[in-house]
C-alpha cells in the first residue's frame, strides 16, 4: 500500500562531516531510485572534502514519482582529482530520466568551494519528468572553472507526446565568486514548456 501522507519514506539527516581521504560519491553517495513513489528528505548534513564525486547525487528513473526536499545542508570543497576520470562535480546534483517525475525543493543550503562544476545542477530528459522546482534561500560561492551557481538543463524528450511542462521558482539565493553564470537555465527543444521565475536573488563577482 502506498502511503498518501507527506511523511518522508526516506530521511537522510545530520550525517557527520567526511574525512579528507574520502574518495566516494559523497556522504550521501549516489542514490538510484526505481520505486513507484518516494518522498525523500535530505537535511542538516555536513559534506566536505570530497576528492572524486558530487556532494549529493540523486538519480530518478523508470516510472518513479518522487518528492525531494533538500534543505539546510552545508557542502564544501567538492572536486574530482582523479586524473583518469576527470569530470565536473556538483554540490547538489539531481537527474531525472525515462518516465520518472520529480517535485524538487532545494532550500537554505550553503554550498562553497567547487573548483570544477556547479553549485546546484539539475538535468531532465526522457518525458514529462519535471514537476514544480523551487530553489530558494541558498548561499552558493567559490564556484570556479566555468561552473555555474545554479544550472538547470531540460533536454530533448524521446516521446514527442510527453514533453516537459514545468514551473521553476528561483528566489532569494545569494550567489558570489562564480567563474561561469550565476543562474543558468537551458531548454533544448521548443516542444518543452518551461516557465522560470527568478526573483530577489543576489549575484556578485560572476
Amino acid at each position: 500500500k502506498i502511503p498518501t501522507s507527506p511523511t518522508p519514506l526516506l530521511t537522510i539527516t545530520k550525517l557527520p562531516g567526511t574525512a579528507t581521504s574520502t574518495t566516494s560519491q559523497g556522504t550521501i553517495s549516489r542514490l538510484m531510485i526505481m520505486l513507484l513513489l518516494v518522498i525523500l528528505k535530505v537535511s542538516d548534513n555536513t559534506i566536505s572534502n570530497m576528492t572524486n564525486g558530487d556532494g549529493t547525487n540523486f538519480q530518478l528513473n523508470g516510472s518513479s514519482t518522487a518528492t525531494f526536499n533538500i534543505a539546510g545542508n552545508t557542502i564544501s570543497n567538492i572536486q574530482d582529482t582523479d586524473p583518469g576520470d576527470f569530470n565536473f562535480t556538483e554540490g547538489i546534483n539531481v537527474e531525472v530520466f525515462d518516465n520518472a517525475k520529480a517535485e524538487i525543493t532545494v532550500a537554505n543550503n550553503n554550498i562553497s568551494q567547487v573548483p570544477v562544476g556547479n553549485g546546484i545542477y539539475m538535468q531532465f530528459a526522457g518525458g514529462d519528468n519535471a514537476g514544480s522546482i523551487d530553489i530558494t534561500d541558498n548561499t552558493i560561492s567559490q564556484i570556479t572553472t566555468e561552473g555555474n551557481g545554479i544550472d538547470l538543463q531540460f533536454f530533448d524528450n524521446f516521446d514527442s507526446n510527453t514533453n516537459i511542462n514545468t514551473t521553476v521558482n528561483i528566489a532569494r539565493n545569494n550567489i558570489s565568486d562564480i567563474q561561469g553564470t550565476g543562474i543558468n537555465a537551458f531548454n533544448k527543444t521548443p516542444d518543452n514548456t518551461i516557465i522560470v521565475t527568478v526573483d530577489q536573488n543576489t549575484i556578485s563577482n560572476s
